[in-house]
């Protein structure tokens, strides 16, 4: 199978040769990174980085909950000190 050629910017399929990307229009200076792999191995590397970049979703989404339960524990502490003073001794 032949090599297939992306657009750095945008990802369109850009055909042998091409210095204007048809998708975004970009100047492609230098040769495509992925223009040496092969169709299959640039669809793997795809969904690679996809799932890369979903993790990273999820670790945020996870970190930031993470700091939502601190806060809200630190509230809850300090509700039950409010409420049972003796309850901290």
């Amino acid at each position: 199978m032949e090599p297939v050629s992306f657009c750095p910017h945008c990802g369109h399929v850009l055909e042998r040769g091409e210095r204007i990307c048809p998708g975004c229009g970009i100047e492609i200076v230098d040769p495509p990174r992925f223009e040496s792999l092969s169709f299959e191995e640039v669809v793997e590397n795809s969904f690679l980085r996809l799932e890369k970049v979903a993790l990273r979703g999820y670790e945020r989404r996870l970190e930031v909950a993470r700091l939502r339960l601190e806060e809200l524990d630190r509230e809850l502490e300090q509700i039950i000190e409010l409420a049972i003073p003796s309850c901290r001794q």
